[in-house]
């Protein structure tokens, strides 16, 4: 069996070693950005997600909401629902503004990147959220709304594609 803390060593950047290295990134490098979303069926049905201005979740002031936080091993069986996974999905990847540069366009969005270059995807195994099929969905940011991928995708496997992580 793969060791998973082997495998998440690449997680962990050693930046005094980098340095040592000569290692020079991609935008050092001069490279295009990566697109700022990867291409999809416009074809496509697509899951409308609750846009951000209809949340109604996630008003708590940010000194209770540390004050209040805790470690669970336990949780619920109760489903997400399709306001709580959108507020996931914006809270972690959401566009705030789109920005046309002299090298391309840029998003702002709601967590950081170096160079505003956002270089991934959010892929989500959805298997408890009200009114989606479970199954594996890409997040499209520009467009805040779910691509269905397979839906025939277990929790067992993708545990098992990231080395027996549950």
């Amino acid at each position: 069996m793969i060791d998973p803390k082997e495998s998440r060593k690449f997680l962990k950047a050693n930046w005094k070693q980098w340095a040592e290295s000569g290692f020079v990134t991609d935008q050092q490098k001069g490279l295009p950005r990566p697109p700022v979303e990867l291409p999809f069926d416009p074809d496509a049905a697509l899951i409308d997600l609750v846009a951000p201005e209809q949340f109604t979740i996630g008003d708590m002031p940010l000194r209770q909401v540390i004050a209040q936080r805790t470690s669970k091993r336990t949780y619920t069986d109760r489903p997400l629902t399709l306001e709580e996974l959108s507020f996931l999905c914006w809270a972690t990847q959401g566009v705030r503004a789109v920005e046309k540069t002299n090298d391309g366009i840029i998003t702002r969005r709601t967590v950081p990147s170096g160079g505003a270059r956002h270089p991934f995807e959010t892929y989500l195994l959805v298997s408890r959220v009200d009114g989606i099929e479970p199954g594996l969905y890409r997040y499209l940011p520009l467009e805040h709304k779910l691509l269905p991928m397979d839906r025939k995708v277990t929790a067992a496997q993708i545990a098992e594609a990231c080395c027996g992580q549950s």
